[in-house]
């Protein structure tokens, strides 16, 4: 699970210190801030000629190891860094060796200060030169999820001036900063030179790209600052965790006779579950949850604990312990009862092209279609049901009149779970929607290159109702759609695998491109609408 970090930016543009802020409660959630007036040199000062700077804060702060969070340039040689003290509220520098003429000397802070009440912390610069000029190189842009398009706060920005393709992974940047609510960052007091330049959702505060977890992105081209290109801006990084290469379980979870459920770090090819004497168990695999953890139903087995191997993609991950039987021990344990209902998908219409389906809590085992049936609104036996049910559904077919009020009626025992259990009497209402209460969409896509897409249709909840493989400009109709906002999301699906891939720096591969129609779409009962969407590859 990933951790929200509470960190604040500090930019030295020229004179003054600009901080960035995170919105908080009565809880100090404030980084300590530069008081410039009581600091020497001021920020930004020229001409400098002494051993030592004084940086005065406006609170008190505590150091955290800031031999190694400070990072200088140029570095000073070792065992000639400078030395770090505080004093009330100020932190002092005492350089060991002579300041080199003519140089911007930029001082960058890695969480290295801290307030003591709190323990905010924050990423800042602190420049000045000996000579009469400062570097003044800047680079700016935004950093965006690669999937969501959302802008990405607290994702720190890394530029190196000597670089291989271990550098993000092992070596301290020679500048940062990070990105601020809006997703928007600045680097400042850049020397010439040739650079390049990540962004990382720095997870263990390291400045290291170093857990699969961690966002990243990358530029492939070289940043080049000079007399003729002093600013880089609009830099532009789309963020993605990459697909890890070794496959992890990374948490189960078990509650006889529930299911059980496995979450893996990464999608899995095949599945087996044996016990630790290599005798196969059977089970079924139901849909992924909504955190795309596997569910899994393991049949009645006649012992109380089960120890089974986890193998996965040929592969054993893990070794677990279920209880198969009863919540404690002994005598006096009490049995597991599971919850066993049935619910429809008519909530209670049904729309108009669904097929009435039940789901079950557990998986069925026998379904007694002799003992149910449905009733009309003048309680009229209906004739010609068919039922067929499947793991935990049961599709109920029959020729339904719209709008006309039906009652689904399971009896006492007339459904049994794989486990022995059986449901209570249940009764379902549902009506099936009219045909004049849809409308139909008309999408008009238009895109400026060629291509496999993936259209998706979606809910104004971001659920994917419909999708459409595409590989040019198109005229899409999307009929029976209820009233509503629906959204577009379009995949350019690089690799042809019918969905969308992270980018992977070290094969530089980028995230494959999402474009989402800008506004949703509103539609109404018995209306027909047409909307005109056109994409441009090369356009943010």
């Amino acid at each position: 699970m990933n951790k929200f970090l509470f960190i604040y930016i500090a930019l030295i543009l020229g004179s003054c210190a600009q901080i960035g802020r995170l919105s908080g409660g009565p809880k100090d959630t404030k980084a300590p801030k530069i008081n410039e007036s009581k600091s020497y040199p001021l920020p930004g000062t020229v001409n400098f000629k002494e051993n030592k700077i004084e940086i005065a804060f406006d609170e008190y702060v505590t150091l955290n190891a800031i031999k190694q969070n400070v990072v200088i340039n140029p570095p000073f040689e070792k065992g000639k860094e400078p030395e770090y003290k505080m004093k009330g509220k100020k932190l002092i520098i005492k350089f060991q060796d002579s300041l080199e003429a003519n140089t911007t000397y930029n001082l960058s802070f890695n969480r290295a200060v801290k307030d003591i009440t709190e323990k905010n912390d924050s990423l800042f610069q602190f420049a000045f030169s000996t000579g009469p000029y400062l570097d003044s190189m800047t680079a700016s842009g935004t950093v965006i999820d690669g999937y969501t398009n959302d802008p990405m706060e607290g994702v720190t920005i890394l530029l190196f001036e000597e670089y291989n393709d271990s550098t993000p992974f092992k070596e301290t940047s020679t500048y940062f900063t990070q990105t601020d609510k809006t997703g928007k960052f600045q680097l400042n007091y850049i020397k010439e030179g040739n650079y390049l330049i990540f962004a990382l959702k720095d997870q263990n505060r390291n400045n290291l790209y170093d857990l699969t977890t961690e966002g990243f992105g990358f530029i492939e081209e070289e940043m080049k600052f000079s007399v003729d290109s002093v600013h880089q801006s609009n830099v532009l990084f789309r963020i993605s965790q990459i697909t890890p290469d070794k496959l992890v379980l990374l948490e189960y979870d078990h509650e006889f006779p529930g299911p059980l459920q496995l979450k893996f770090n990464k999608d899995i090819e095949n599945l087996n579950l044996k016990t630790l004497q290599d005798s196969s168990i059977q089970y079924s695999l139901d849909l992924k949850s909504e955190d795309d953890s596997l569910i899994i139903w393991i049949p009645p087995i006649d012992r109380d604990t089960l120890k089974l191997k986890v193998i996965a993609n040929d592969t054993i991950l893990d070794t677990l312990d279920l209880y198969m039987r009863y919540l404690g021990k002994g005598a006096q344990a009490d049995l597991r009862v599971p919850e066993f209902k049935l619910e429809s998908n008519a909530k209670p219409s049904l729309d108009y092209y669904d097929t009435l389906e039940i789901t079950s809590t557990l998986p069925i085992g026998f379904l007694d279609s002799n003992r149910v049936y449905i009733l009309d609104k003048d309680s009229n036996v209906q004739e010609n049901i068919e039922f067929k049910f499947s793991y935990r559904k049961i599709k109920v077919y029959g020729d339904w009149e719209p709008k006309m009020q039906y009652r689904l009626v399971f009896p006492d025992s007339s459904v049994v779970s794989k486990y022995g259990f059986k449901n209570d009497s249940t009764q379902i209402l549902f009506n099936k929607q009219q045909s004049d209460y849809y409308g139909n969409l008309f999408l008009n896509l238009r895109v400026d290159q060629e291509a496999p897409y993936i259209l998706e249709l979606m809910n104004d909840r971001n659920k994917v109702l419909r999708t459409v493989n595409l590989d040019k400009s198109s005229r899409v109709k999307f009929e029976l759609l209820a009233p509503g906002n629906y959204k577009f999301r379009l995949i350019r699906d690089e690799n042809k695998n019918e969905r969308w891939d992270p980018g992977n720096f070290m094969k530089k591969i980028q995230p494959e491109r999402v474009f989402y129609l800008k506004s949703p779409v509103n539609m109404r009962s018995n209306w027909d609408q047409e909307v005109d969407w056109e994409i441009k590859s090369m356009e943010d």
